[in-house]
């Protein structure tokens, strides 16, 4: 969906796109939005002109969109620049859930052996499958998008205008265990190897292993580098992969949300929701 805002003359100011994602929180099923990309018309000049466009563009789809489910959706959120997040908090009524952080490590670095009883391949869409290897997964995660078959096929590979990925995909004795995104693309400048997306349900430290001993090597032979992802400083994740040698590097984005839900504010956010890089690339 997009909001407009209109100039002087009746004209295009600025648009607001914003994408409605699928939420999982606590076992049930709402709708997010997603504050994605504003485009400022040609001709619309800089400084206070396109900030105040920016604001009124957004503000009438928060008033339009944000509010109490099921009519409405109670959580609207972003990862916008410094210029625009402090826009965002002192105009739009959003507060920080956190800098956005992520760990890298030069894949040369990493074992590439594959581990034991493990199969991980490279495949084009993802399976049926998908959709319990979710539901096993987001058992004890307070809120995540809902990472089904059809909702990964259409943001990875049938989507148009997508960035070439490459999916792999852990089984163990048959059984889809985990799944990781890899994508070549830059980010808050940097020109890395990103997983884009990690799904390792339990934390499982063999599928951890299997899945990047394949995007190291799928990185090492591309001649890209470093690894990098974006992931919660809060979940385990974080911490398995600052184990085996990712490091911290901040980034100059923020991750923001307005909230029209009591229980569920940003310091709720913070400690309860996982996210990738993929949760903010439509």
């Amino acid at each position: 969906m997009v909001h407009v805002a209109e100039d002087a003359s009746g004209g295009l100011g600025q648009a607001q796109a914003a994408y409605p994602r699928r939420m999982c929180l606590d076992g049930e099923f709402q709708e997010w939005l997603h504050l994605a990309d504003g485009l400022a018309a040609p001709g619309v000049r800089g400084g206070l002109h396109r900030v105040e466009h920016f604001v009124a563009a957004t503000r009438s789809l928060l008033e339009e969109r944000g509010g109490f489910p099921p009519e409405r959706v109670p959580v609207a959120y972003c990862m916008p620049p410094r210029a625009a997040h402090r826009l965002a908090l002192a105009r739009l009524g959003f507060d920080t859930v956190t800098n956005a952080k992520i760990l890298t490590m030069d894949p040369a670095w990493l074992p590439q052996e594959p581990v034991r009883g493990l199969d991980v391949t490279e495949v084009r869409r993802f399976p049926a499958e998908t959709d319990e290897l979710f539901e096993r997964g987001r058992v004890g995660k307070g809120a995540v998008d809902a990472r089904t078959a059809e909702a990964l096929n259409w943001r990875f590979v049938d989507r148009p205008g997508r960035t070439q990925t490459h999916l792999f995909l852990a089984e163990r004795a048959g059984e889809l265990v985990g799944y990781a995104v890899l994508r070549e693309q830059v980010f808050d400048g940097h020109d890395f190897a990103w997983i884009v997306d990690w799904w390792n349900p339990g934390d499982d430290p063999e599928v951890g292993r299997g899945l990047r001993a394949s995007l190291a090597s799928a990185a090492v032979v591309a001649g890209r580098g470093p690894l990098a992802i974006l992931l919660p400083e809060t979940s385990a994740s974080w911490l398995e992969f600052q184990s085996i040698g990712f490091h911290v590097q901040p980034t100059s984005f923020y991750i923001a949300a307005r909230t029209w839900h009591r229980r569920r504010d940003v310091n709720w956010m913070f400690w309860n929701w996982y996210f990738t890089l993929a949760d903010f690339d439509a």
